[in-house]
């Protein structure tokens, strides 16, 4: 297998493994419809709601027919400000700050792992040169002869 295909190999086989860890990192599912606040308060008013899935100011609603609505509350709000109680529905607060070690390690080992391929890349390329830069203005050796005939300048023919 000659350098470039092995170098095509190795390119193709760094782009299905970040197609893998892309496709691990992305959530499977339908996305819920967006919504807006009233919509899922009315829908808590007429008992429609299952189930209510609260993420920092995301508010996500599942519905007794299987679907999903997700709006966003103010900030400085809570859910009992627009009527919505634990008594009505079930609520679930899931941890905004709560952050996922998938992120963290790839921001910190994929750079190191690109960079260090580069270099890997880079490196194996410039391997040929590095032997014929370093011996730059070194003479060869020469076999002496006791014996032999000097070839002396004067002793060469004219041009």
């Amino acid at each position: 297998m000659n350098k470039l295909t092995r170098n095509i190999f190795y390119v193709v086989a760094m782009a299905v493994v970040a197609l893998i860890i892309w496709s691990l990192l992305t959530p499977v599912g339908s996305k819920p419809q967006s919504t807006d606040i009233s919509q899922i308060v009315q829908q808590v008013q007429d008992n429609n709601v299952n189930q209510i899935d609260l993420n920092g100011d995301q508010v996500t609603a599942k519905l007794k027919n299987g679907q999903d609505l997700q709006a966003y509350k103010e900030p400085n709000s809570t859910l009992k400000d627009y009527g919505i109680t634990p008594d009505k529905v079930p609520i679930d607060i899931t941890n905004p700050n709560k952050g996922s070690v998938w992120p963290t390690l790839l921001t910190i080992f994929l750079p190191v792992i690109l960079i260090g391929g580069f270099l890997y890349f880079m490196l194996r390329q410039a391997q040929g040169g590095n032997n014929k830069a370093l011996s730059f203005g070194q003479s060869r050796a020469r076999l002496f002869t006791p014996g032999a005939k000097k070839q002396l300048f004067k002793t060469l023919p004219e041009c």
